[in-house]
């Protein structure tokens, strides 16, 4: 049962009946959706038994590679500032490195938060998200292993995983 319709029921039965107050109602309705369950799991936010989106785990992983490409890169981003940012990164290895934890890592937070949003909506995820994933951290951690690729390895499993669920909500 979606959430919406479980909300319909309660307005009927719980007293949630058109008062004129919007901002009290919308509140009302905040709060009954926050505890049914939902495509994540059931109960209050962090509640036990409560899912947590695949997709906020590769959210995690993207800001992590951001992260260190900002700290562990300052002296080739800030090289790339003095120089003007156009054709300042061609040739040199320090500042590909930083441009490719940055560009990677915003890639892995945008991926990752269209996963969350579609995985809260919808209680499942594609199959090809997970594929992907598991795909992209076994060659990389094959041709790299000394690198974090080696992270998306558990996040692509996870994506397989809810990609086997039913889809609750469109």
């Amino acid at each position: 049962m979606t959430c919406i319709r479980k909300f319909d029921e309660l307005g009927a039965a719980g007293g949630l009946a058109p008062t004129g107050d919007a901002p009290a109602q919308a509140a009302d309705r905040r709060a009954a959706v926050r505890t049914l369950p939902g495509p994540m799991g059931a109960g209050p936010p962090g509640g036990r038994g409560r899912r947590r989106p695949v997709g906020d785990l590769v959210t995690v992983i993207g800001a992590g590679h951001t992260a260190i490409g900002l700290v562990g890169h300052r002296a080739a981003l800030a090289g790339i500032a003095r120089d003007g940012v156009i054709d300042a990164v061609r040739g040199r290895r320090d500042r590909e490195e930083a441009l490719w934890f940055l560009v990677s890592g915003a890639a892995l937070l945008v991926t990752g938060r269209l996963a969350a949003w579609t995985e809260r909506r919808t209680g499942t995820l594609p199959t090809s998200t997970g594929a992907l994933l598991l795909g992209i951290g076994a060659v990389g951690a094959a041709v790299l292993p000394q690198s974090g690729v080696w992270s998306l390895l558990p996040a692509g499993v996870a994506a397989l995983r809810a990609a086997r669920r039913p889809v609750t909500s469109v």
